[in-house]
């Protein structure tokens, strides 16, 4: 058993692991996230553990990939969150706000800067406007999704919440706040994300192999693997999968996932 399952099955024995999460949501996707400060709080905030089940299910058919999908899902949102918490005022909520809690139009603003946060904008002097220059700007259209996923889940929770009083006032103030962020979501974030994302396809340069470059390449592989022997050690081992995998990618890569797939 590997480290971070021994810590898994920690979490899972203490009740620091959300009893939302489906067996394959625990079993594919949490052995494969780091164990760090972000990893915990996806794991423990119930909304993101649902949207880790929806994507799971949503790729239900993508085996090799989907618990990449998922954990590049689950900690983008806790990043998220995590700027969230940073923005309030309030201590408790600074150490313990969780998504359902968040989704009221009075986080609208908190919402915004955190997303711009979480794309993090590049280091440029004051004087200069550095407004829309970001490091990660698809994060901000991705998240625009994430977030609805996160308010319908809510809804789903507030519905079946014992306390039907509380359920249904939880569910209008999801729905001002999907209101809210339908109307402004776009403007305030989504157009500066994707004029930065514009700017650079237009200004990127596509650099092409030399065709030479490309034979002395193949002429290596061949070489190599005409050479190879039965590995013997560890190194020897890694070398020839590499080797492997390089003549494989580069004879007839179709499409991202498929060396992944291979059986």
């Amino acid at each position: 058993m590997s480290c971070s399952e021994i810590l898994l099955q920690s979490d899972i024995a203490a009740g620091r692991v959300d009893r939302k999460a489906s067996h394959a949501l625990v079993n594919e996707v949490y052995k494969i996230m780091k164990t760090d400060e972000i990893s915990r709080i996806a794991k423990g905030d119930p909304l993101i553990v649902q949207a880790g089940n929806g994507v799971l299910m949503r790729n239900i058919g993508n085996r090799a990939m989907r618990r990449y999908y998922a954990s590049s899902v689950m900690r983008l949102l806790a990043r998220l969150l995590m700027e969230l918490r940073k923005l309030q005022t309030d201590e408790d909520l600074k150490e313990n706000l969780c998504f359902y809690d968040a989704l009221t139009t009075s986080q609208y603003t908190n919402f915004v800067d955190a997303v711009f946060e979480v794309c993090g904008p590049l280091d440029i002097a004051e004087e200069e406007d550095n407004e829309e220059d970001l490091q990660a700007p698809s994060n901000a259209i991705k998240l625009s999704y994430d977030i609805f996923r996160l308010c319908h889940a809510k809804v789903y929770q507030a519905m079946d919440d014992p306390d039907k009083e509380r359920g249904e006032a939880e569910r209008k103030k999801t729905k001002r706040f999907v209101e809210r962020f339908t109307q402004n979501y776009c403007t305030d974030v989504k157009k500066k994300a994707r004029h930065v994302l514009r700017q650079r396809r237009m200004n990127k340069r596509q650099e092409l192999p030399v065709p030479q470059d490309i034979v002395k390449l193949a002429d290596q592989l061949k070489d190599s693997l005409g050479k190879a022997k039965r590995p013997e050690t560890s190194e020897e081992m890694r070398s020839l999968q590499l080797n492997v995998l390089a003549r494989l990618i580069s004879y007839n890569r179709r499409r991202p996932g498929e060396v992944q797939s291979l059986r």
